[in-house]
């Protein structure tokens, strides 16, 4: 293989240069976080200022509780910025390179038999994880406790429209492009499988920015990036991450934030969570019993003399779940 020929130089300047990109983009995702959160807090600074006069701002009741009640209000749009933004600054990146955005993102169509496989394993996750969640509050009532401010912030953004809308179309479509194709897309091509598949979940459980969170999505960002890899298509993880995140947020508009029920009714819906997850699973690993080992591997195809010739109407393997 190509890797065995490398000299220990060649390997150390390889892996200096996965991580460096990597990082790269995670500054990239951040700083654009940053930047469009800021915006957002000076406009409203700047509205209160043009409404009510430089005196508002020594008002500390007004920075401390209608400010971020305001901010609150307005993070469904302030996320479905951010992400839109910094897909755009990927799109510039890689286009600036002379490169095709779908086929670095991994952007490829896959077996239409694998949605209905797909949205079950995304769906049946959430309840399960919802269901386990429900059941650990009941049994251990302060087991599960959070910061009223989280409280407050999740609240106000399932309450709205732009809110539920960045968090269930936005985010999974946003999410999948930053962390599975731009950052485990770079990782897998430079480092060993197993250290590309855990680091691009640990950034992706970092983003979400709490511990409980952090932990669920580190778990789901190894789900996610699997089934990439299974199919080939980043089409095939946005659906399973479509299908998490729109299943939670049905959950939590029907039962509420803290949710609601009989213990007895979470754990029957806990066992039709493993129902559907376990079906979702192994109809989708036996669509995509094939496997790709070049992508697996983490290895780039090795260059040939001449480009293949595909018969009329054919496409590329790398367009097709092999």
């Amino acid at each position: 293989m190509a890797r065995q020929a490398e000299t220990s130089e060649q390997r150390r300047e390889r892996r200096i240069t996965a991580w460096g990109l990597s990082f790269t983009w995670l500054l990239i995702i951040g700083g654009t976080q940053a930047v469009v959160a800021v915006i957002a807090i000076l406009a409203l600074i700047g509205s209160a200022v043009a409404r009510s006069g430089q005196s508002i701002l020594s008002n500390q009741s007004y920075l401390s509780q209608t400010l971020v009640q305001r901010y609150l209000g307005m993070m469904g749009w302030i996320l479905i910025a951010s992400d839109i933004a910094t897909v755009l600054i990927f799109l510039f990146i890689v286009k600036s390179r002379h490169e095709s955005f779908r086929q670095t993102v991994g952007l490829r169509r896959f077996r239409p038999l694998l949605i209905v496989a797909l949205l079950m394993m995304g769906g049946g996750l959430s309840l399960l994880l919802n269901c386990g969640e429900q059941i650990i509050a009941a049994l251990l009532p302060t087991a599960t406790s959070s910061s009223s401010m989280t409280d407050l912030a999740f609240g106000q953004l399932f309450s709205t429209i732009p809110g539920i809308l960045s968090i269930v179309v936005v985010a999974p479509i946003a999410e999948e492009i930053m962390f599975r194709g731009m950052v485990f897309g770079t990782l897998n091509k430079k480092l060993a499988f197993p250290v590309a598949l855990i680091m691009q979940a640990v950034f992706f459980g970092v983003f979400h920015g709490n511990i409980p969170q952090g932990l669920m999505t580190f778990g789901l960002g190894i789900l996610l990036a699997w089934v990439y890899l299974r199919s080939g298509s980043l089409f095939s993880s946005m659906l399973i991450h479509f299908a998490f995140n729109g299943t939670t947020t049905l959950i939590i508009l029907v039962t509420g934030y803290a949710g609601t029920g009989p213990l007895l009714m979470w754990v029957l819906l806990m066992v039709v969570a493993i129902g559907l997850f376990a079906s979702g699973l192994i109809w989708q690993i036996f669509q995509t019993r094939q496997k790709r080992p070049g992508l697996e591997r983490g290895l780039e195809p090795a260059p040939t003399s001449a480009p293949p010739v595909f018969a009329s109407g054919d496409e590329p393997p790398s367009m097709l779940v092999s």
